[in-house]
């Protein structure tokens, strides 16, 4: 019995030896089959086991630094506008006025608002004002406002109905956020009562032979045109028949009523001579008018058995 127990002592010391060499064998660490070392930090924990195994199998407690240190402001969620970024205010006196913004402005640059102005009826006394947002600072408008700090003016005075005039104000960004900008527009309603200033112009050409033969007949054509801005009302042509000229009734005196005369018409009057006399004979007409100034024009014909033209040389 006492031989078995000194064979069993021996197989015990036997296996503490090799659990022992086995445990410090790499004369330093552990590994991870061996103890389970947490490995998701950037710097890495000590050394977790014991090399000589002098505090047993047990691995320290998993590293819990931090990998790296938050930012200790928080995260600003970006909120939504209580505006959309055009509107359009439509007044009962006669004024519409759409304004526009882009969606989004970065910190620092320039954005446009841009607003038109409408009449839907005759209006006088227009007046527009918007008062800026704070955070944006004003660079320049079109057409040009008063500027009184945050508040900018456009006076515009009498808009016709249909008429739009476009604007435009440049603003900078200095501030995050929403940047709402109003607009006021008031009118006063107006009707309009006119007349037309005009004055009818008449102008008259006769024209005709410069040269015939005794006994010839001798035709003239008249025409008289206004060249004025309004009708001429109850015109007359007069010819007052020269010596040398004889006309078919034998009068001496001939008048054409040509009655009215709109502006840019015109009206011929044709009329026939003959010719009784020699020489130089010169029939003249005088136009007349209720509402236009008289004028007259004159026509030149040579009367002759045989006419030429005699030119004397000089030279030499």
């Amino acid at each position: 019995m006492s031989k078995q127990m000194r064979v069993l002592t021996s197989l015990l010391f036997m296996c503490a030896t090799a659990l022992i060499w086995v445990g410090c064998s790499g004369r330093g660490g552990c590994s991870n089959e061996y103890c389970d070392i947490p490995t998701s930090c950037e710097q890495p924990c000590e050394q977790a086991c014991d090399p000589c195994n002098t505090m047993g199998d047990v691995c320290p407690e998993p590293c819990n630094e931090p990998c790296s240190e938050p930012s200790s402001e928080p995260c600003q969620l970006v909120t939504k506008c209580r505006h959309p970024n055009y509107n359009e205010l439509s007044c009962v006196d006669g004024i519409t006025v759409y304004a526009r913004n882009p969606k989004m402005c970065m910190l620092g640059d320039q954005y446009p608002l841009e607003f038109d102005i409408k009449a839907t009826k005759d209006v006088c006394d227009v007046r527009v004002h918007t008062t800026l947002p704070e955070g944006v600072t004003f660079m320049r408008s079109e057409p040009e406002a008063k500027v009184d700090g945050k508040v900018l003016v456009w006076d515009i005075g009498y808009m016709q109905c249909g008429e739009c005039i476009p604007a435009k104000i440049w603003l900078k960004c200095e501030c995050e956020g929403e940047k709402c900008a109003c607009f006021c527009a008031t009118a006063t309603p107006v009707k309009c009562c006119s007349l037309l200033c005009a004055k009818p112009v008449l102008e008259c050409c006769k024209s005709g032979p410069e040269e015939c033969r005794p006994y010839d007949p001798i035709n003239y054509t008249v025409t008289v045109t206004n060249k004025g801005t309004c009708k001429a009302t109850g015109v007359v042509v007069t010819d007052n028949v020269p010596e040398k000229l004889e006309h078919a009734s034998g009068l001496r005196t001939l008048q054409y009523n040509l009655g009215n005369v709109e502006p840019c018409e015109s009206k011929q009057i044709n009329m026939c001579f003959k010719a009784i006399g020699r020489g130089e004979v010169s029939n003249t007409i005088v136009v007349t008018s209720c509402n236009a100034d008289t004028v007259s024009c004159t026509s030149s014909c040579v009367i002759c058995a045989e006419c030429a033209t005699i030119e004397k040389n000089r030279s030499g």
